[in-house]
């Protein structure tokens, strides 16, 4: 025999190494291909939804935000309409302004509740709760909680606690 038919009848020869068939190359570069797809894919479902929370979670802030700057409104409103003098109330004229001040106070309130907005309102039967209110006294008169200016939430957030006096402490 000769020096080349040894070469290739000899199977231990690491010079022959055979090379991978057409068909097997064409498919691991197809299933390759699928999977940087598919990863591809997965990664614009991320970002996406990603976009999406970034958007709720900022147009969830200006609505607080916003909703914060009603309280105010809200607040001299009540303010107004609990300073209004004896006089006012019993002249025609009067009565017609105070009238149009309650109905603004009642378009606001509609305004916060069509958003979804609640009011926090403690009644005299009410428990001191430090979630939904906070104690700027404790000089109440009465046996139960005494309501000072009312408190809003928003879904599961607070907007602001009502504000409450506290029962007098008995000794």
């Amino acid at each position: 025999m000769m020096p080349e038919e040894e070469l290739q009848d000899n199977p231990e020869n690491p010079a022959e190494e055979t090379a991978p068939e057409p068909k097997v190359v064409v498919i691991e570069e197809h299933l390759d291909w699928k999977d940087k797809a598919l990863r591809a894919q997965a990664e614009m479902q991320n970002m996406r939804r990603r976009a999406e929370e970034e958007t709720e979670t900022r147009t969830r802030r200006r609505m607080e935000g916003f909703f914060h700057e009603l309280i105010t409104v809200a607040d001299h409103m009540d303010l107004a309409l609990s300073a209004t003098p004896e006089s006012m109330k019993t002249s025609p004229e009067g009565e017609n302004f105070l009238m149009g001040m309650q109905a603004i106070q009642a378009s606001l309130d509609m305004a916060f509740r069509s958003q979804g907005v609640q009011f926090i309102e403690p009644k005299g039967t009410d428990n001191f709760d430090p979630e939904l209110h906070e104690a700027v006294g404790t000089d109440s008169p009465q046996d139960t909680l005494e309501m000072v200016r009312r408190g809003y939430r928003l879904g599961n957030q607070i907007l602001r606690p009502a504000q409450v006096h506290l029962p007098e402490k008995k000794a």
